[in-house]
Order: structure tokens, then sequence, then C-alpha cells
């Protein structure tokens, strides 16, 4: 334990006050040492290009030991030392399997898009959700993926023609505008907005908290408050959306969702959710000295372990007109 905390002391110090106040004392001690330990690898079958049957007998010749994951028949993972050998397959090659974090296949589950639907996704690039809804929805339907920064652009169209997916209309455009385009028109919105990436940060890789700062928190709330906002006027009424980031702060999480709250109303009603893992957090009803709408605290936290990043995930139905 006192090398853990040798290390972690590269971390910005505010951050880690923080987080002392975020997460329950019960929990604390592993949620530090996922900034130490690496994590496994985890993976999907992409069933628009194979069954699971057949990805999973495929595999067996690669002297890989693959772990099912007991809540998404579709979800795998693999020591990390064997994430290289993973790769190396040909059923990765062909784009047969989709390395993505299970934390991050949880907001696509809680939207549970349905064949035939009309999806938007904003800030969607690299296209790991977009392409997993479009396995959720069989091909059927529609997804608008929405994304602003020209190189991810370009990136995820690559990606999406190489997973096989047709049912995923890829705009270069800003999310926080959109809505005045397609308003009112979506079943469905999924926001993972661009954060502070807490939830990533390594003590063995500077880069990946070099930029945090308080300012930069600041600077996320106002692009994600916007983009929420989006995403609410582009829903239909009877709509829902499902709100994500992969950062601990309050500010980024349940004050954003306060926020809206304030802004609509019992236009917006949060639903309690139930997730099937065991590593989460309900929302915080409150901050410092600020008091949330109490619905918020039916959001959840989902707390890093050694099979999943730290995540924060709220689910809305959109209940009467916002306008």
């Amino acid at each position: 334990m006192s090398d853990n905390k040798v290390n972690l002391e590269s971390l910005p110090l505010r951050f880690l006050e923080r987080l002392e106040l975020i997460i329950p004392s019960e929990n604390i001690d592993e949620v530090k040492k996922s900034f130490i330990e690496e994590p496994v690898t985890t993976f999907r079958v992409n069933t628009l290009c194979t069954s699971v049957d057949k990805a999973l007998n495929d595999l067996k010749h690669s002297d890989i030991e693959i772990h099912n994951v007991s809540w998404m028949e579709q979800a795998y993972w693999v020591d990390p030392n064997d994430r290289d050998k993973l790769m190396d397959t040909e059923v990765y090659r062909k784009s047969e399997i989709y390395l993505q974090n299970l934390s991050s296949m949880i907001p696509p589950l809680l939207l549970d898009p349905r064949p035939g639907e009309k999806i938007l996704d904003l800030a969607a690039a690299p296209g790991s959700k977009t392409l997993q809804m479009a396995c959720m929805m069989q091909n059927k339907g529609e997804i608008t993926a929405i994304e602003v920064v020209r190189k991810r652009y370009y990136k995820m169209l690559d990606n999406v023609e190489q997973q096989g997916a047709k049912n995923i209309r890829i705009y270069n455009a800003n999310g926080e505008s959109i809505w005045k385009r397609f308003a009112g028109q979506y079943d469905k919105v999924l926001i993972d907005v661009p954060c502070s990436t807490e939830a990533r940060f390594r003590v063995d890789d500077k880069e990946t908290y070099r930029y945090w700062s308080m300012r930069k928190i600041k600077e996320m709330v106002r692009k994600q408050s916007r983009l929420l906002y989006s995403a609410i006027q582009s829903l239909r009424v009877g709509g829902t959306i499902v709100y994500s980031t992969c950062s601990f702060a309050p500010e980024e999480n349940e004050g954003v969702i306060d926020r809206v709250l304030k802004k609509f109303g019992s236009s917006i009603e949060i639903v309690p959710l139930s997730l099937p893992v065991s590593n989460t957090q309900n929302g915080l009803g409150s901050w410092k000295k600020k008091n949330y709408n109490p619905s918020v605290v039916d959001s959840l936290r989902i707390l890093p372990d050694h099979t999943m990043e730290g995540f924060f995930v709220c689910k809305m139905i959109k209940r009467g007109l916002t306008r």
C-alpha cells in the first residue's frame, strides 16, 4: 500500500482531495488502485459481422483464455497480457470483435435502442457506443451520429465502414446547435459528453492528467450543458436520453443534470437505475454547499474495478415540451 501511495502522489493533489469527498470510504482504496493497476482487456462480439458462437469458436485456436461477462451475452474479457495476442487474431482483423471497456457498454444498454427506432448520438466518435447500438438494432432503423472534430469524424467514418454498420449517418457538425436542424425528431438520444476524463487517469502516463484543473472542469461543464440542452430539444416528447461521462467530478455529472431539471422542471424526469453490477454508487444529493434536485440521486456512478472504468450515467424521459 505504501508503494501505491507514492505512485498516487504524481496525480494532482486537489483531484485526490476531491476524490476522497466523492467516493464512499469503503470504496476509495479500490478506486485509487484503478489509477495504478492495468485493467483487463474487454471486448464485445460484433454481431453485424458474425455470431457469438462463431467468434468464440474461432478464438479457441488463439491460445487465449476467454472469460465471459455474466450480464452481457456478447461481452468478454482477457488478461491484459493477452491484449496484443487478441489483436493479432483473424477474428479481430476481420472486425468480428470490438475492443471496448465494459463501462462504455452500459449507456447503450440503458438507452435500449430497438430495430426501427430513430436514434441520435451526440459527440459520437470514435463510435464504440454508436456501433454497439447498430448491433442492438440489427442494422434496422436510423442512427444519426454527430462529431464536431474533423479528424475524429473521418476516423469514425472508417470505423463504421469496417464494422459493417449500415444504419448510421455521420455528420461533421457541432452537437451544441444541431437541435435547430433536428428539433423533436428522435425517439432516443445518447449523449456521452466530452469531459475531464478523470476515470482514465494513469499514474504511469502523465499525459492522461497533464491538463486537469478546476478551470478545465468548468470549461467542460459549459460544453456539457449546451450538449444536453441540444439533446433534449432534439428528442420527441416521450423519448429517452442517457447522459454519461468518464469523470468523477460532480460538477460534470450531478451538477449538469440539476441545471437541466431547474430549466425544464417537470418536462424532464429522471429514471431510477438498476444495473447488473455491484460496483455502483447513487448520485450525490449535494456537493460542497450546493444541494441538488432530490431526483438526481437516481443517477449512478460506476466505480472502477479490474474490469470496468469509472463512469457516470443518468437516464431521463422527456415528459413535455421544452421550449
